[in-house]
């Protein structure tokens, strides 16, 4: 199982109204290694980047201009939950 499934499979335990979209490429060869998570409760999403769908991962929201690393799946997770408002820092 890669990180990004079991971020996305923990995420989906605890909210189950989050939904998760992994981008949409034309090209095989093209990276779809970028996940969108949306929350009904926030006006905007999070998204986390790799290209293999593992650790470490990229973190950036829509509600502003933060960049994060997440070096760990529990790291992915919290910012995630941190990100979507789902949480306090």
């Amino acid at each position: 199982m890669r990180d990004i499934d079991a971020i996305i499979r923990t995420l989906i335990q605890s909210y189950p109204e989050l939904s998760v979209e992994q981008l949409t490429v034309m090209h095989p060869a093209d990276d779809d290694g970028i996940w969108y998570f949306k929350h009904p409760t926030c006006a905007h999403e999070v998204k986390l980047e790799s290209s293999y769908g593992t650790c470490p991962f990229i973190f950036e929201t829509s509600a502003d201009a933060t960049v994060a690393t997440a070096e760990t799946v529990s790291a992915a997770i919290r910012l995630i939950v941190v990100g979507l408002g789902l949480a306090a820092a």
